[in-house]
């Protein structure tokens, strides 16, 4: 997870986002797990939903598609056809274990990836610069 961050830090990819995702970020970083293990503060949670929307691209979901077996997740399916994206990057196995989703997005170009295999696509892109 760490190199995925930096590697956003460092403007590698593009995180493509919404309000309301923001929202769950904030508050999926209150989880007392999350705070005891990472000793973030509520300054520190704020910093990270700051950051994340100044260098992400903050796009509009309407709210219209049904595809994931869980309704909630619709909204980061509409994310990556709104923005393109090359990838849907989720540990929600509602998004990477659902076919559905899968062959609905890869129809469109974009892969249902977890964090690792992202950050091994990213380690094996070629770089900036390099």
């Amino acid at each position: 997870m760490s190199f995925v961050v930096q590697a956003f830090k460092r403007r590698l990819f593009l995180l493509l986002t919404s309000r309301s995702h923001m929202e769950e970020v904030f508050h999926t970083l209150g989880y007392p797990r999350l705070r005891r293990k990472y000793a973030l503060s509520d300054r520190t949670c704020k910093r990270i939903v700051g950051q994340i929307s100044a260098r992400g691209l903050i796009l509009s979901p309407t709210g219209s598609l049904e595809i994931c077996r869980d309704p909630d997740d619709n909204y980061l399916i509409e994310l990556a056809l709104l923005g393109r994206a090359d990838y849907l990057v989720t540990e929600d196995a509602d998004l990477y274990d659902d076919p559905a989703v899968i062959r609905f997005l890869a129809e469109r170009d974009t892969r249902v990836v977890r964090v690792e295999e992202f950050a091994r696509v990213l380690r094996e892109a070629p770089q900036p610069g390099g």
